[in-house]
């Protein structure tokens, strides 16, 4: 039935969303930050990366709070998107604070601005995040995961994008995501390039994670997913960036939706070759041009 009434959903918003046909005039970006483990930063600076040359990354604004956002996630509006950013649990790395949501929005200017809190996310599981928002149903999601005890597995929320609070849905043991996008035709999808080096997508009707297929090579570092979803709004083209780990470069790869399999874009440095600084995980491509307020 959950199924049922998504594909239902799904037919009644696409027609809205190809008319539409804005996403990024043809532009191909996506957006992360830096997440450097060190809690006596107290911002971090968030970045624009081309998907089709991610050396040509730039730096367009700062997040704005000390806590490390490594769940992003964007929500279409008319004719803008606006891209928010989600903080993952307190742990040993981070500066203490709670979860939080930020508006990133500002943050993508170009212009050195700042992400704005929106309210905290009452998440408290997991050392790790990531986030994303159904373009299907209207609905934002995050997952909280423990790199240091993965055998308690991943927690799927509902957050919400006005308040930041966010409802659990359901948990999963022995399972390590930190990754999250929506496909265009609303299939959810996590990533692990830690422990697994797996892609999963989600079954809403049975509330749980199945296997999609190995990425075909081991990376051993955390991940941010994404969907570009095409000028027409409904495509699925996965794209994943590794953290960057001692001498490796954070990197932005494409995933095979349907095996999972990894192909290597590039390595994300600025124009200049010099490296973005670890670690790199929330990851977004927003659907339109984000909204800059």
């Amino acid at each position: 039935m959950k199924t049922l009434v998504r594909l239902i959903a799904f037919a009644a918003v696409l027609a809205t969303l190809q008319s539409l046909a804005l996403a990024q005039n043809g532009q191909r970006f996506g957006y992360t930050a830096t997440d450097r483990d060190n809690p006596a930063i107290t911002d971090h600076e968030v970045y624009r990366i081309n998907l089709d040359n991610p050396g040509a990354t730039i730096v367009v604004g700062t997040t704005g709070v000390p806590q490390e956002l490594e769940g992003f996630f964007s929500v279409d509006g008319p004719t803008n998107s606006r891209l928010f950013g989600v903080a993952e649990n307190p742990d040993a790395t981070s500066t203490g604070d709670p979860s939080v949501l930020v508006d990133l929005s500002p943050a993508t200017c170009g212009n050195g601005g700042k992400g704005v809190p929106i309210g905290q996310t009452g998440i408290n599981f997991g050392t790790e995040a990531g986030s994303a928002w159904d373009p299907i149903t209207g609905v934002a999601y995050s997952v909280a995961s423990d790199d240091l005890n993965p055998a308690d597995g991943t927690v799927l929320y509902m957050i919400n994008p006005s308040t930041g609070v966010a409802t659990p849905i359901s948990q999963t043991p022995n399972l390590y995501l930190d990754g999250l996008a929506f496909g265009g035709d609303g299939t959810l999808y996590g990533s692990d390039a830690r422990l697994s080096d797996s892609l999963y997508r989600y079954d809403f009707d049975n509330d749980v994670w199945v296997l999609v297929g190995s990425f075909g090579i081991s990376t051993n570092e955390d991940s941010g997913l994404a969907n570009y979803r095409g000028l027409g709004g409904s495509e699925t083209n996965l794209f994943m960036i590794t953290e960057g780990d001692g001498a490796l470069l954070g990197r932005l790869w494409t995933v095979n939706a349907s095996t999972g399999a990894l192909t290597l874009v590039g390595n994300i440095t600025f124009p200049d070759g010099s490296e973005v600084p670890e670690d790199l995980e929330g990851f977004d491509i927003p659907w339109k041009p984000v909204v800059c307020n």
